[in-house]
C-alpha cells in the first residue's frame, strides 16, 4: 500500500508490521504444521499394519516433498494476493487525489444523474462555470437549458437526448451566463452501469474552453503571416510495467521475473549477482541502491526509491525499486524480495482533465471500498454506494448531514482523533476501527483536502481473519482478480487431451460465465477468434515442450463484448519429472491494449502532421547513424530520395559542398557539449539542379548520463525569404544613395549653373581661339558633371520626370537615325515592332536617352561587326513577385528588348550590372552609371528592367513599361521658337552669386529685371510693384517658405502672374510618384542661356 511521505500511522500498526511475518509465510507455517504430522502419522500407521518396511521411507520422503512444493506455491500465491490488494488500495487513493487535483487545475466541473431516481448533483466548479449564485445545483440539464446560446440550442438538446442510446456524447457549445458573458463549453458524458450491468448513472464533465477557442482563432489568423516551425508531435507515454525480483541470502544470487528482465532490456535472466544487477544503474544512483540493499540484507530495513538506469539497448529509464526482507521461523533474514517498476512515462502530462474526471466518477462508483468526503464543518459532500452499505445507510441519507451526528458512536474514538489531526495538520492519517454491529474491521485512510477531508473506508476484516483462513489455498486464490486455472494433461502430456479441472471465482465475474461451464473443457475454448490463432499456437508449443508459455488472447465474455487477457502457463511436474498439471493465470490487459492502440494512433498523427507541415522533419539516431526524413521531403525539394540510404552521411551529401564541413563541425560541437538545441543555415540540392537555402532548428535528446543519443529537427526552406532580405538591403542601399545624391545635387547644380552660364557669356566675348577652346572644355566638363548628378538621381529614382503618353513603336522608328549615328558601319541594326498597342506613360526624352544608352552598350559589346536588334511586344503580368526584384502590379505591359550578339556576360556580371559605378569597360571609357540610371528611370516609371545573357551567346536587355490608358498624341505642335515680348521679371534666389548670374542672363535677353533674396522680400515687392509679368524663383530656399509656397501665395494675390521654377534638386516638392505634377514649369539646374531663353519664350507666349 502506497502512502504520501507525510502520512502518519497508528503506532500499534507500525510495531505490528515491524515484526510480523508476511501473509505467505504465516500461511505456509500453518499449512506445514497441519500437514506434516498427518503425513508422518499416516506413514507410521501404514508401517505398523504392513508386514514389510520396503519403500516406507521413500513414501514418507515423497509425501514431505509434495507438502514442501505445495507450501511454496501457497506462499507465492498468498504473498502475491496480499501485495496486489495493497497496491490496488494505494493506486485507488492516488488516483482519487490525482483526479481531484486535475479537476481543480484543469478548471472543469462534473455532474451526475441517477437514472432510476432522476436525482442529480453537480460540483462547485460547474456552478462557477455556469455563473450560478450560491447554493446547490442538482439539475445541470435545466440550468444549461436556460443558458444555451440560441444558435446552439437545438443541436445540443438533440445530442444530449441521445445519451442513453449512444451511451456517450462529446459536445462543444456556447452559453450565455447571467452576467451576459458568452463562453464556450466542452461537455463529455457517458452512461455508467452498476454491478448488475444495468444503466444506472449518467455522469459528465464540463470544461470552459473559451480561451482555447480564442487561441485557436488567433492561431488560424497568425498562420497566414508567419510560417513558423511546425511543432513536433510527441509520442504518448507507455503505460508503466512491473517486474519482481528475489535475492537468496544463502546462494547470494537474485532471481528475476520476466517483467524485470524486460524493463532492463533483456530477453530472459535466470539468476544474477547483486553486483551485476546494480551495474545498469547510473553512477550517482549505484552507490545509493547498494547502500539500501546492504542495509535491507543486514538489518532488515525495507527500501522504496526511484533511480536512473541504462537499459541494455542504451536507453535511459527511471525505475522505482522496492525491497523488503524475508524472515525464517527463527527471525533470521533469509531473502530480500521486491519489485521494479518502469515509471519513466507513468504520468501523462497531456491527459485531458475531463477524461480523468470521468474515470474518477467511474472508479468511485465501481470500487469495492467505501469513499466519502466531508467539508470543514464535517458535513458529507460525497458518499459512494460501498461506503453507505458499510455503515448501514443509503447515500441519500448521509449527504449534507453532520458526520458525528450520523455516527455518534464514533465520538471519542481513534477515528475522530485521526480526522481532526488530518484537518489540522494537513497530513494524511490512518485509523482502524471494529464495527461490532456488522462484525467487521474498517480501515479509514483520511486525506486532507483544501475544502475538508476525504475518507477512504476499506473493509479489512478479511485481512484480520487471514490468520485463520490462510491454511486454505483455495481461499487465497479465490481472492485474486486474475483468473487462475489448473489444467490436467492427458496420458501423453500433450495439449490435445488437456482439460480444465479448476478455475477461481474470478473466472465467473471477469467473463460473466459460470465456472462449471469451463470444467472439463480445453483451456482456450473461449478463444476461438482467428485473432488468437498465433497465441494459441505458442501455448500449444509450450505444452508440447513442457516449458512456460505466454500469449495475449481475446476472450469473449457472456455479453459477447470480450476483453484482452495475458495468459501465462507454468508446468507442474510430478516426482518423475513429468508434466501432469499446468497452472494458467489470465490477467486482464484490456486497458494496456487500449494504451497501445492510442500510441499507434499518436504515431499515425505524427506521421500525418509531418506530411502536412511545410517544414521537413528529420530524426537522427546518433548511435546507429540511421536518419529518418518526413514524407514531404519530395514536396519541398522536388525529388524522390526513397532509393537513397537512410543515413546521416547520405543526408550530408545533399548539402552544398561549401557548407558540409561547417555544418558537420557545428553538429559535432553541439553533440559533444551539453546544449539541447542547435540551429544552422545551409544550402541543399533541389530538383532544379540548384540549391535551396535551409534554416534548421534541432533538439538534442540526451540519456541519463548527458550523452547525446538523438536529434530531431525541422528544415524550413527560406530561399524566398533570403531573396526578400537581399531586396530589402538593395532598397536600403538605394535610399542611402538617394539621400546622398539629393544632399549634394542642389548645391552642386547651383555651382554648375554659374559655371555654364558664365562660360557661355565669356564664349560670346572671347576672340582668341585658344581661350575659346578652353571655355568650351570648361562647358563640356560642367555638362559631364551635370550628367553624373542626373544619372545618380535617375538610379535613386529622384529625377523629375515629365511623363506623357508615348507610342513606343513611333519613338523607336523616329530614333533609328540617331541610333545609327552612334554605331560603327560594320554593325547592323534591325527593329521588329511587334507590339500592336504600344502606348506607355513615360518621359519621352528620358526613354529615348535610355534606348540610346542601351544601343551604345550593345555597340561596345559586339565590337567592330555584329547585329543589334530592337524588338517590342505586348505581354501580360500576373503580379507574382520575381526573384530579380520584379514588383510590378498585375496588368498589360510593353516590352522593349535590345538584343546583341556580342560577348555576353556571366552570372556575377549580370547580378552587378544594374548597380551604380559598376562597369567592365576600361578606365576612362565609362562611369558605370548608364545601366543603373536606366534601371532607376524604368522603376520610377512603374516598370521593370532585366538582363538575359550568357558568355558567348550575346545579351538581351528588356525594358517593361505599363500600357497607358490614354493614347499618345500622333502629331505634336512645334515648340515656340519666336522672340518673346519684353517682360518685367522678378528673380527670387537666396544664393547671392547665383542671383547675380541669373540677373545677368535675363538682362542679356532684353528683359527688365527685379530681384528678391527670399520669399518674404518677393511678396513685399509684388505688393508695391504689381506690374511684374513673370516670377523666376528657386524652389529650395532658406527663410520662411520655399519656392512652391511662394508661388501659391503670389498667384492667389496676383492671378495673372506667370511663374518659372528652377532647382538643382526639388526634394519631391513637385513630385507625385516620381513624376512632375501637371501645370508646373521647371527649369532644371544646371541650365544654359539658350534653355533659359526657350523656357521664357514658351511661358511668356503662352
Amino acid at each position: 500500500m502506497i502512502y504520501d511521505s507525510e502520512m502518519t500511522h497508528d503506532v500499534t500498526q507500525e510495531d505490528t508490521r515491524a515484526w510480523r511475518l508476511s501473509a505467505g509465510s504465516r500461511v505456509t507455517v500453518v499449512f506445514l504444521l497441519l500437514s506434516v504430522p498427518w503425513i508422518l502419522l499416516g506413514d507410521y500407521l501404514v508401517g505398523t499394519i504392513s508386514t514389510g518396511d520396503e519403500g516406507q521411507l521413500f513414501q514418507t520422503l515423497k509425501g514431505l516433498f509434495f507438502v514442501v512444493v505445495c507450501s511454496a506455491v501457497l506462499k507465492w500465491m498468498v504473498d502475491r494476493h496480499e501485495s496486489r490488494m495493497t497496491g490496488v488500495l494505494s493506486r485507488e487513493r492516488a488516483l482519487r487525489l490525482q483526479l481531484e487535483r486535475a479537476e481543480r487545475v484543469g478548471e472543469f466541473g462534473s455532474w451526475q444523474r441517477d437514472l432510476d431516481t432522476g436525482e442529480g448533483s453537480t460540483s462547485s466548479e460547474i456552478r462557477e462555470i455556469l455563473g450560478c449564485d450560491g447554493g446547490a445545483l442538482e439539475d445541470y440539464a435545466a440550468a444549461l437549458r436556460d443558458r444555451l446560446h440560441p444558435e446552439d440550442r437545438d443541436r445540443v438538446e438533440a445530442a444530449r437526448a441521445t445519451l442513453l442510446a449512444e451511451r456517450a456524447i462529446d459536445l462543444e457549445y456556447r452559453i450565455v451566463r447571467p452576467d451576459g458573458d458568452e463562453i464556450w463549453l466542452r461537455e463529455r458524458a457517458e452512461v455508467v452501469r452498476d454491478e448488475a450491468g444495468r444503466d444506472r448513472f449518467a455522469v459528465g464533465t464540463v470544461r470552459d474552453i473559451t480561451r482555447l477557442m480564442q487561441a485557436e482563432e488567433k492561431k488560424r489568423e497568425a498562420q497566414e503571416i508567419a510560417e513558423q516551425r511546425g511543432a513536433l508531435a510527441r509520442m504518448a507515454a507507455e503505460k508503466a510495467h512491473f517486474g519482481g525480483w528475489r535475492y537468496d541470502v544463502a546462494t547470494g544470487l537474485e532471481t528475476w521475473t520476466e517483467g524485470t528482465a524486460r524493463i532492463r532490456g533483456l530477453e530472459e535472466v535466470d539468476t544474477i549477482t547483486p553486483e551485476a544487477a546494480m551495474a545498469p544503474y547510473v553512477e550517482r544512483d549505484r552507490e545509493k541502491i547498494a547502500r539500501l540493499f546492504r542495509a535491507c540484507v543486514a538489518e532488515g530495513v525495507p527500501f522504496d526509491d526511484t533511480f536512473r538506469m541504462i537499459r541494455e539497448d542504451g536507453d535511459a529509464v527511471t525505475v522505482r525499486t522496492i525491497g523488503e526482507p524475508e524472515y525464517d521461523a527463527d527471525g533470521r533474514i533469509t531473502a530480500v524480495q521486491g519489485a521494479v517498476q518502469d515509471v519513466t512515462d507513468l504520468v501523462e502530462a497531456r491527459e485531458e482533465a475531463d477524461r480523468r474526471n470521468a474515470e474518477l466518477e467511474s472508479v468511485l462508483s465501481a470500487i469495492g471500498d467505501g469513499f466519502v468526503t466531508v467539508d470543514r464543518n464535517w458535513c458529507f459532500t460525497f458518499v459512494n454506494r460501498r461506503a453507505a452499505r458499510l455503515t448501514g445507510h443509503e447515500p441519500e441519507e448521509l449527504m449534507g448531514h453532520d458526520l458525528w451526528e450520523a455516527f455518534p458512536e464514533a465520538r471519542g474514538s481513534v477515528f475522530e482523533r485521526k480526522c481532526h489531526a488530518a484537518m489540522q495538520s494537513g497530513k494524511s492519517q490512518v485509523a482502524v476501527e471494529y464495527e461490532p454491529s456488522e462484525g467487521t474491521f474498517l480501515e479509514a485512510n483520511i486525506h486532507p483536502l483544501p475544502e475538508g477531508v476525504a475518507i477512504y473506508v476499506t473493509d479489512v476484516s478479511a485481512q484480520h481473519r487471514t490468520r485463520r483462513w490462510l491454511e486454505l489455498l483455495e481461499a487465497a486464490v479465490d481472492s485474486t482478480d486474475d483468473i487462475v486455472a489448473i489444467v490436467e494433461t492427458g496420458p501423453d502430456g500433450g495439449p490435445q487431451d488437456a482439460r480444465t479441472i479448476y478455475v477461481n471465482p474470478a473466472f465467473a465475474w471477469q467473463l460473466g460465465i459460470p465456472k462449471d461451464d469451463v470444467i472439463g473443457q480445453l483451456p482456450w475454448f473461449l478463444n476461438k477468434d482467428t485473432v488468437n490463432a498465433p497465441g494459441i499456437e505458442n501455448i500449444e508449443r509450450a505444452f508440447a515442450r513442457g516449458v512456460p508459455g505466454r500469449a495475449e488472447l481475446f476472450t469473449r465474455t457472456r455479453d459477447r463484448a470480450g476483453r484482452w487477457f495475458e495468459l501465462r502457463t507454468t508446468p507442474i511436474r510430478d516426482a518423475q519429472g513429468k508434466v501432469r498439471h499446468w497452472v494458467a493465470i489470465h490477467r486482464d490487459i484490456t486497458e494496456r491494449k487500449g494504451y497501445e492502440e492510442r500510441i499507434l494512433q499518436s504515431e499515425e498523427r505524427f506521421r500525418l502532421i509531418s506530411r502536412a507541415s511545410s517544414d521537413v522533419i528529420w530524426d537522427w539516431d546518433i548511435e546507429t547513424g540511421s536518419f529518418w526524413l518526413s514524407d514531404n521531403y519530395e514536396d519541398v525539394f522536388g525529388f524522390d530520395i526513397s532509393d537513397e540510404p537512410s543515413t546521416f552521411e547520405a543526408s550530408m551529401a545533399r548539402i552544398h559542398p561549401d557548407d558540409q564541413a561547417r555544418i558537420r563541425e557545428s553538429l559535432e560541437e553541439t553533440i559533444q557539449s551539453d546544449r539541447v538545441t542547435w540551429s544552422g543555415e545551409y544550402r541543399v540540392r533541389n530538383a532544379d539542379g540548384g540549391y535551396s537555402i535551409i534554416e534548421e532548428r534541432a533538439f538534442v535528446i540526451r540519456d541519463g548520463t548527458g550523452k547525446a543519443v538523438r536529434m530531431v529537427a525541422g528544415m524550413t526552406d527560406v530561399t524566398r525569404i533570403r531573396a526578400l532580405d537581399q531586396r530589402l538591403i538593395e532598397a536600403e542601399k538605394l535610399e542611402a544613395i538617394g539621400h546622398l545624391t539629393g544632399g549634394i545635387a542642389h548645391d552642386f547644380n547651383n555651382l554648375l549653373t554659374i559655371i555654364l552660364g558664365t562660360t557661355d557669356l565669356l564664349l560670346e566675348d572671347l576672340e582668341d581661339a585658344r581661350q575659346q577652346k578652353m571655355a568650351r572644355v570648361t562647358i563640356q566638363a560642367a555638362e559631364q558633371g551635370a550628367q553624373l548628378v542626373d544619372a545618380l538621381l535617375a538610379y535613386s529614382r529622384r529625377q523629375p520626370l515629365t511623363p506623357e503618353p508615348v507610342e513606343v513603336n513611333t519613338l523607336i522608328s523616329q530614333s533609328l537615325p540617331l541610333f545609327r549615328k552612334g554605331i560603327d558601319a560594320g554593325i547592323e541594326i534591325h527593329h521588329h515592332l511587334n507590339a500592336p498597342q504600344a502606348d506607355v506613360l513615360a518621359d519621352p526624352g528620358r526613354l529615348q536617352s535610355a534606348l540610346l544608352n542601351l544601343v551604345l552598350n550593345s555597340r561596345d559589346a559586339t565590337g567592330e561587326r555584329g547585329t543589334i536588334t530592337i524588338r517590342t511586344e505586348a505581354i501580360d503580368h500576373d503580379g507574382t513577385p520575381g526573384a530579380d526584384g520584379d514588383d510590378r502590379p498585375a496588368g498589360r505591359y510593353v516590352a522593349i528588348h535590345v538584343i546583341d550578339d556580342g560577348a555576353g556576360m556571366g552570372a556575377e556580371t549580370r547580378e552587378q550590372a544594374f548597380k551604380p559605378f559598376y562597369t567592365t569597360k576600361q578606365p576612362g571609357k565609362g562611369t558605370g552609371l548608364g545601366l543603373s540610371s536606366i534601371y532607376g528611370f524604368v522603376k520610377q516609371s512603374g516598370g521593370h528592367a532585366r538582363i538575359c545573357s550568357e558568355p558567348g551567346r550575346g545579351t538581351t536587355v528588356s525594358i517593361l513599361l505599363p500600357l497607358s490608358e490614354a493614347p499618345a498624341a500622333r502629331g505634336k505642335e512645334a515648340a515656340y521658337a519666336g522672340a518673346s515680348p519684353v517682360a518685367h521679371i522678378l528673380i527670387v534666389e537666396d544664393d547671392a552669386a547665383l542671383r547675380a548670374h541669373a540677373v545677368e542672363l535675363v538682362e542679356s535677353l532684353g528683359h527688365e529685371v527685379s530681384v528678391a533674396e527670399d520669399a518674404d522680400a518677393a511678396l513685399e515687392y509684388l505688393e508695391h510693384q504689381p506690374d511684374v509679368t513673370l516670377m523666376f524663383t528657386d524652389v529650395v530656399m532658406s527663410g520662411s517658405m520655399n519656392g512652391d509656397e511662394l508661388a501659391r501665395i503670389a498667384r492667389a494675390r496676383h492671378p495673372g502672374l506667370k511663374v518659372l521654377f528652377t532647382s538643382g534638386y526639388t526634394q519631391d516638392a513637385f513630385m507625385s510618384d516620381g513624376r512632375l505634377e501637371p501645370g508646373i514649369d521647371l527649369l532644371v539646374k544646371p541650365y544654359r542661356r539658350e534653355a533659359l531663353q526657350q523656357k521664357l519664350n514658351e511661358i511668356l507666349a503662352g
